[in-house]
Parts: structure tokens; C-alpha cells; sequence
């Protein structure tokens, strides 16, 4: 299976990410992360935050 996955990254020039971007929701119960931010800052915010290396939470998270 991974051979094939292989083959199929190589055919369609799909490619792993460097860097994932976290999850808005648990993938097992559905809820929401601290990472999900409504409503959505601008790309420049995330940008810079990439940039100074840091993640943005939702400081009204209660969870």
C-alpha cells in the first residue's frame, strides 16, 4: 500500500506538507479546538505569526 501511495504522490506531484496547520476540530468527537478562531483573523495575521514562529489559539476557549 505505501508502494502505491508512493506511486500516486509521484504521478499527481502531490507532496507531504513541511508544516501542518492545526486542527479546528477533535478528530474523534467533533468538537472544537482551542485553534479554531471565528471569525477568521486575516492571511497577513497568520502570516506574521508563522513568521514569529508562533500558533494562534482562541483566548475565549473554554474546553
Amino acid at each position: 500500500m505505501c508502494s502505491r501511495l508512493n506511486t500516486i504522490r509521484t504521478n499527481t506531484k502531490n507532496y507531504l506538507p513541511t508544516e501542518r496547520t492545526p486542527d479546528d476540530f477533535f478528530r474523534v468527537t467533533g468538537l472544537t479546538t482551542k485553534y479554531r478562531i471565528r471569525p477568521k483573523p486575516s492571511k497577513g495575521i497568520y502570516m506574521k505569526a508563522r513568521k514569529e514562529g508562533k500558533v494562534l489559539i482562541n483566548q475565549d476557549f473554554k474546553g
